[in-house]
């Protein structure tokens, strides 16, 4: 589906514009008979700059000081970002910082809660994931386990 237009919706007249921030009731002109958009799904010009989409990702992570356990490869977690939840394993820990606030070299096993590390993520399905410097919002994630938030991070580089 490619969208055509965008209309701001008012209840005294309709103006065209390029783009519309969240929460503003907006109008889309299409090619296509689909008609089902989702709160939460992305769009992007098809012949500029995409969202990637991946199964890996690399982040900056904070386990949460009240968490019940450390963070090793191979554990799981609930990823929420934005409307998205699913499933990802650590595939690796990279780096954990320090309490002097320098980060390790080097092989690290496994990061307590309260510590902040960067991390190789694999998700369970592919999913459009933005890096954080360049939509702060979309960037950014909330780690849950057991039902619990656990951690929250940063995307930092999406990865093939």
């Amino acid at each position: 589906m490619v969208i055509k237009g965008i209309s701001l919706q008012s209840s005294v007249s309709t103006e065209i514009v390029t783009e519309a921030s969240a929460g503003t009731l907006v109008e889309l002109t299409t090619n296509s008979e689909t008609t089902l958009v989702n709160v939460g799904d992305i769009g992007c010009d098809a012949k500029g700059d995409t969202v990637p989409v991946s199964t890996k990702f690399s982040a900056t992570v904070q386990l949460f000081p009240g968490s019940d356990k450390a963070m090793l490869p191979g554990s799981e977690y609930s990823l929420g970002i934005q409307s998205l939840t699913t499933t990802i394993a650590v595939e690796k820990l990279i780096s954990r910082q320090k309490d002097d606030g320098t980060w390790t070299k080097g092989m690290v096993k496994c990061v307590s809660p309260g510590q902040q590390a960067n991390v190789t993520f694999k998700l369970d399905k592919p999913a459009a994931l933005e890096l954080a410097s360049n939509v702060k919002a979309l960037g950014c994630f909330v780690l849950r386990q057991e039902g619990k938030t656990v951690g929250g991070g940063i995307i930092t580089d999406v990865l093939p």
